[in-house]
């Protein structure tokens, strides 16, 4: 066997991994020790072999490394009551979180004062415009009608007959003494009148008249 025969049959890988036949092992044999590179090929295989060997050895050695969720799992399994321990624990924390955030965004309803003008019940109207005093919220207004509602339309009318406040109001009791809180602190200085109907368009249960100071 010549050079460029080994070289054609890749003589030498076949060599060392023992896939020539005897002939062709002798014939190869009597030609790469008389020829260098063939003999460095030789080595270069069998070193090559040996380490795909030994890596081989290794990983068959080498228990499996656990994925990350195989990890976890098997924590939580020889660790079941440390976890659940630690479950309560993760949920109390964000439970006190949730109740401190909620603390500090919305105060509790603590006691306060308010400013507000207590309107004398009237049934249909009113004789002159009572005057509220400066720095008053809100104007309660105290009503009778003739008969109980579910609702009730209000409307604040300005000196001129403007319109500057209105809205619907679900009854609070069906009593026939009705309490009706407006407010008043956006109003403009001057005389205004509200006006307390069963709905929009209805007529008119009760009016009252006040005015505003700054």
């Amino acid at each position: 066997m010549d050079h460029d025969d080994a070289v054609r049959c890749q003589a030498a890988e076949r060599y060392v991994a023992g896939e020539l036949p005897p002939d062709e092992t002798d014939a190869f044999e009597e030609h790469f020790f008389d020829c260098q590179e063939c003999a460095e090929e030789v080595r270069w295989e069998q070193i090559f072999l040996a380490n795909a060997r030994a890596v081989a050895r290794e990983l068959a050695a080498s228990p499996p490394v656990p994925t990350f969720s195989e990890t976890v799992r098997a924590w939580f399994a020889a660790h079941s009551i440390l976890a659940l321990s630690l479950a309560a624990n993760v949920a109390l924390l964000a439970l006190c979180v949730y109740i401190g955030t909620m603390t500090t965004r919305q105060p509790g309803p603590g006691a306060r004062m308010l400013a507000v003008y207590f309107a004398p019940p009237l049934a249909k109207g009113a004789d002159s415009a009572q005057a509220l005093p400066a720095g008053t919220e809100a104007f309660i207004a105290r009503f009778t009608p003739e008969q109980s509602y579910p609702s009730y339309f209000y409307q604040v009318l300005s000196g001129s007959g403007d319109l500057e406040l209105s809205g619907t109001v679900q009854a609070v009791t069906r009593e026939v003494d009705q309490l009706l809180q407006v407010p008043v602190q956006r109003l403009r200085a001057g005389v205004h009148k509200l006006e307390i109907r069963d709905k929009p368009g209805g007529g008119i249960l009760a009016q009252f008249e006040f005015s505003t100071s700054r």
